[in-house]
């Protein structure tokens, strides 16, 4: 067995694929690639080779595909060849280099998929590892985006992360394999390349060895990364409260550890926060001795920062329903007409009650926007009703879920907190429109 047969096998055993296992390789032409699926055949491993000819350099495109075709026509390896349309580059935005990785991943789970096997292979060695990581670094990336790529993530397994590209042009010239160069990799006009051309060859002269341990601390930080992720997690689990859709976490909890930041990012990046984000909420959080409430948003989350308290909050659509008769009811809100001897009021106000005399149908249960005032109950004019809500103490995060019942483009009440003292019940009153909530803390779901 070669040395290069030896790594492959060697990653094989570590990761736990066998002989029982059937691969898709993906294939590309290059000498990467080409001495991978050589490999894995010599091995006796069974293999579906998967090649994307992307069109955008031409005969040389084609050149690539007739190379991996004539490879797995003449060894008898089953191949799967995506040439990719005009649509699938419109579907996946950003760079010509993102949506390239997007449509390949894309297309490799589904030959994945249509072969039952077991495992992705891709041909990412110790040189890329490096330029990943220095990329990673320079980038700004944070945690584990650090520490370059795993050997083994979900389906996708990289076998020759501890091979250098000296390795692998050794290997293909040994066995005479034939493989194409893709030109585009020899310009600087995409960073990777110019990490590879100018930055790369910088760092061999300082450490001559560098790419014999390069995997070795890779696949340490990423256990460094794991049992620091467990850590978090824990204190995650013990310490982030959930009510409803909203998450808070206070400044206190904070404090009582050694990394708040990385818990703040392990929180909230999930939830399309940025890094700058997150440095920038851990800042207010430490520093807030304000009632008046600070947002940072991400396109999916809100996060509200407000006496030493951090929420975060999905977005949400103003919500806005026309009632045209009762009884009615959506499974959280039940708003029927009772006589006035069925009143029974309870002390969270989960049951409200209005005239229904003072009622003009249709009715109309909408989000409140700034600058709607209403009178309420008991008070002493008209207020606005986010002074209202402000001096009920309610936080931030849930104020934007309030809602209003409108009767004729008047509040006749803000649910589950307060009526209009125009539409309160009197001693004259029959009958009522009663207004029940189900499940009162699920009121925005109307």
């Amino acid at each position: 067995m070669s040395s290069f047969s030896a790594h492959i096998q060697q990653a094989f055993e570590k990761i736990g694929v066998t002989n029982r296992h059937r691969l898709v390789v993906a294939v590309s032409g290059g000498a990467d690639s080409m001495a991978l699926l050589h490999g894995c055949v010599a091995l006796r491993y069974e293999c579906i080779a998967a090649h994307v000819n992307y069109g955008l350099r031409g005969a040389d495109s084609d050149a690539d595909e007739m190379c991996v075709s004539n490879y797995c026509a003449s060894a008898n390896i089953p191949l799967e060849i995506l040439r990719v349309e005009k649509e699938r580059w419109h579907n996946n935005p950003g760079s010509t280099q993102e949506a390239a990785r997007q449509i390949r991943y894309a297309w490799f789970e589904e030959v994945w998929k249509k072969y039952d096997a077991t495992f992705i292979l891709v041909a990412h060695h110790a040189n890329d590892q490096l330029e990943t990581m220095l990329h990673q670094f320079i980038r700004g990336g944070g945690g584990k985006s650090l520490y370059g790529m795993a050997a083994h993530h979900g389906t996708v397994v990289r076998p020759m992360l501890t091979l250098s590209k000296r390795d692998i042009l050794e290997y293909v010239e040994a066995n005479n394999i034939a493989w194409r160069n893709d030109t585009s990799n020899e310009t600087n006009d995409y960073t990777r390349n110019l990490i590879r051309h100018e930055l790369v060859p910088s760092v061999e002269k300082l450490n001559t060895s560098i790419y014999k341990g390069i995997q070795q601390r890779s696949e340490w930080m990423h256990q460094e990364q794991a049992a620091a992720n467990d850590a978090v997690q824990s204190f995650l689990s013990r310490h982030l409260i959930r009510q409803d859709d909203a998450e808070t976490m206070s400044a206190v909890a904070l404090a009582s550890v050694a990394y708040p930041d990385v818990v703040l990012w392990k929180w909230l990046q999930p939830n399309d926060f940025s890094s700058q984000q997150v440095i920038q909420i851990s800042s207010l959080l430490r520093g807030d001795s304000s009632t008046e409430a600070a947002l940072i948003c991400s396109e999916s989350h809100d996060v509200f920062i407000q006496n030493g308290i951090a929420a975060c909050v999905p977005k949400k659509e103003n919500t806005s329903e026309v009632i045209d008769q009762l009884p009615w009811s959506n499974g959280h809100v039940h708003i029927d007409v009772c006589s006035r001897e069925d009143v029974s009021f309870t002390s969270d106000d989960t049951r409200q009650y209005l005239d229904v005399q003072q009622v003009t149908m249709p009715l109309t249960i909408r989000s409140w926007q700034h600058g709607d005032a209403f009178f309420p109950l008991g008070g002493s004019g008209k207020q606005k009703i986010s002074d209202f809500l402000t001096h009920a103490k309610t936080p931030s995060w849930k104020k934007k879920d309030t809602l209003v019942l409108e009767s004729a483009n008047t509040i006749t009440a803000i649910l589950g907190k307060r009526i209009c003292e125009k539409f309160k019940i009197t001693p004259t009153t029959q009958e009522c429109v009663r207004i029940q909530f189900s499940a009162y803390r699920n009121l925005s779901s109307v």
